[in-house]
């Protein structure tokens, strides 16, 4: 539960710093969509040669994740009606990783 709680208090910082909040509902659900990429991205991962340790960790793993976060944000928000800030940006970037 402590490894949780960097986490929480990052979001709530976030949320906070945002002048026109976010509906929780938005968030919630481009959070649990970057929860679900996990498995993609696992797939992804595995299914990759293994070259070197620090090849694997910042050009199949780091790329893999980013992208599919991303995703969520391009696919899931970006045409949102609530998405109308440059911060908001920043909010859901955070809640989808």
């Amino acid at each position: 539960m402590l490894a949780l709680l960097p986490v929480g208090l990052l979001l709530l910082y976030i949320y906070k710093k945002d002048r026109d909040p976010e509906p929780i509902r938005a968030l919630a659900i481009t959070f649990l969509w970057g929860c679900a990429t996990v498995v993609p991205a696992a797939a992804v991962e595995i299914l990759l040669p293994g070259f070197n340790s620090i090849i694997d960790n910042f050009l199949v793993v780091a790329a893999t994740e980013e992208a599919f976060k991303m995703m969520v944000v391009m696919f899931y928000i970006w045409k949102h009606k609530d998405f109308d800030d440059t911060f908001d940006a920043i909010v859901y970037s955070v809640m989808a990783s």
